[in-house]
């Protein structure tokens, strides 16, 4: 509750009491709003509940943050919000494990979509999420694992045929282009 708002609602009980004070006796620093020592003794459930629901809005826009009506409104659209979230998050997640893993494998020759499948043939059921831990922060022991797939010679083919740098350049000093002898 704001300054002015206490102010005001001390002001309007003062209204309907008179009291008497000695002229004589005057306080050297009066305090901003009177001292007032009733109050409020039992809130009821409503402002119970208005009370609960405005300090879960608190850091709302404009009336959502301190008028019921519409900060109930809000609160429960945050919610959803919230469950919605939850939901896309996960998906975001797996969304840059793939990512992180296909660029690491890109690296060493393998394509995320032969890199996969290799991986459940040679029986290594490592999840996405610590994959891609191990290709970020222990390069070494993720180049570990495909060789271990490779050595297995376990590792997914697909049916187009890809060249190697060697052949790349051979391709590329006679002159020709790589798209027509590649296929």
């Amino acid at each position: 509750m704001s300054l002015r708002s206490m102010m005001s609602i001390a002001s309007r009980r003062l209204q309907h009491m008179t009291v008497a004070k000695p002229s004589s006796i005057q306080p050297s620093i009066q305090p901003p709003f009177p001292l007032l020592l009733g109050g409020v003794r039992n809130m009821g459930k409503a402002w119970q509940r208005h009370k609960k629901v405005l300090r879960q809005t608190k850091g709302f826009r404009g009336k959502s943050k301190n008028c019921y009506k519409i900060a109930i409104k809000r609160l429960q659209r945050s919610w959803l919000y919230a469950y919605r979230s939850r939901k896309v998050r996960k998906r975001d997640y797996r969304k840059l494990w793939i990512t992180r893993l296909s660029a690491a494998s890109r690296q060493y020759g393998v394509r995320y979509s032969q890199l996969i499948p290799s991986l459940y043939n040679s029986n290594i059921f490592l999840n996405r999420k610590v994959l891609s831990e191990l290709a970020c922060h222990e390069p070494f022991a993720f180049k570990a694992v495909l060789d271990v797939v490779r050595h297995e010679g376990k590792l997914y083919q697909h049916q187009k045929k890809y060249i190697s740098e060697a052949e790349y350049q051979a391709i590329l000093d006679k002159g020709g282009t790589v798209a027509s002898e590649a296929t």
